[in-house]
């Protein structure tokens, strides 16, 4: 079970890393499922402080979905103001 946990998170990261590079908002969500993925192996091993270090990237994570939602109604998906 752990291995297809694992796996489910790679595939998550790399089609986060996959969207991103397109562009598309949608990779935050992914980057959110692989986190919630990660979270839940790394409680199993007992890796409590990458635990932490992965809720504060998802929190982070978050903040970057809700700028790059303004930034794209604004008409710029990059951030820089044309």
């Amino acid at each position: 079970m752990i291995i297809f946990l694992q796996l489910f998170a790679l595939a998550c990261v790399i089609g986060g890393i996959l969207l991103t590079a397109r562009k598309k908002r949608a990779a935050w969500l992914v980057y959110e499922c692989g986190g919630v993925a990660w979270i839940s192996l790394y409680i199993k091993k007992g890796l409590y402080i990458a635990v932490l270090a992965q809720v504060i990237f998802m929190v982070l994570n978050i903040y970057g979905w809700i700028q790059w939602g303004k930034d794209s109604c604004a008409g710029s998906i990059r951030g820089d103001k044309q």
